[in-house]
């Protein structure tokens, strides 16, 4: 059976700290004293990830206005985290990375998950989720384009809820 002893002295020692990398433990089998073959130096088990901030940002979901997500990855090792970033529409897959890739329009549920990586371990899952309530509208096409003047004069279609006007 191994015992933790962190930085404590004996005889070996001789009231001195023993040298150790930073955050590792030192491990030894109880009742022996001395040092060398009876201590292993072992590094400090790797801490999840976290996640420390998560927002939506950015648009409506139009095209050029697109919806997106802000996140903020922590380890308390240190280790470099990436953030793995999925969205969905309507429960379907609505692609990955810090940008919605789906259009949306109104009465559409959009959630995004957020999990932290640090090449070792992920770490707890957050979701965000919101319903598209409004769109501005968008001109879907025009007819009967006339230049008058100082004037233009056009018609267009805009889509709602019960098809194109």
């Amino acid at each position: 059976m191994l015992r933790r002893t962190e930085g404590a002295d004996d005889n070996a020692t001789r009231g001195r700290k023993r040298d150790r990398p930073s955050g590792a433990t030192e491990w030894g089998i109880p009742g022996f004293r001395g040092g060398g073959t009876n201590a292993a130096r072992v590094a400090a088990p790797n801490a999840p990830p976290e996640i420390r901030g998560l927002q939506f940002v950015g648009g409506d979901g139009r095209p050029g206005n697109t919806l997106g997500v802000v996140a903020e990855g922590y380890d308390a090792n240190g280790d470099p985290v990436q953030l793995e970033i999925v969205w969905k529409k309507n429960g379907q897959p609505a692609g990955t990375g810090n940008l919605l890739a789906a259009p949306v329009k109104r009465g559409d549920k959009v959630t995004v998950t957020v999990t932290p990586f640090d090449s070792k371990e992920r770490g707890k899952t957050a979701t965000l989720s919101r319903e598209i309530v409004n769109t501005p509208p968008a001109i879907e096409g025009q007819e009967q384009f006339q230049v008058t003047d100082n004037a233009v004069t056009f018609m267009f279609g805009y889509p709602t809820r019960t098809g194109i006007h």
